[in-house]
């Protein structure tokens, strides 16, 4: 991924978040499902998805730029109708399972 000097891609971002939190979350979670919460799974999926989540929160209202390969930036418009939708909004578990059996 190309990456301009002073900036930092979304892949670094998540490896580093994942460094530092993965392991906390996943136990966090891990101690929720333990407790039956079966609307957590419908929520997040699996543990990993639950660390995709939060990572993806901590994006909110950060500026995300599109870097092309002459260097030059774009920003990027990551939330749409006053907030209401994000660039960085995902579906759920069950969201996901309805969109894949019916595209």
């Amino acid at each position: 991924m190309f990456c301009p000097v002073g900036h930092v891609s979304l892949a670094e971002l998540w490896r580093e978040f994942c460094a530092k939190y993965r392991v906390r979350l996943t136990r966090a979670i891990m101690e929720k499902y333990g407790a039956d919460d079966f609307e957590l799974l419908d929520l997040h999926g699996a543990p990993d998805d639950y660390c995709e989540d939060v990572f993806l929160s901590t994006l909110s209202g950060m500026p995300m730029f599109a870097a092309f390969a002459d260097g030059r930036l774009r920003r990027l418009e990551t939330e749409n109708d006053a907030g209401h939708s994000t660039l960085f909004a995902k579906m759920s578990a069950y969201e996901s399972y309805l969109a894949a059996r019916d595209p």
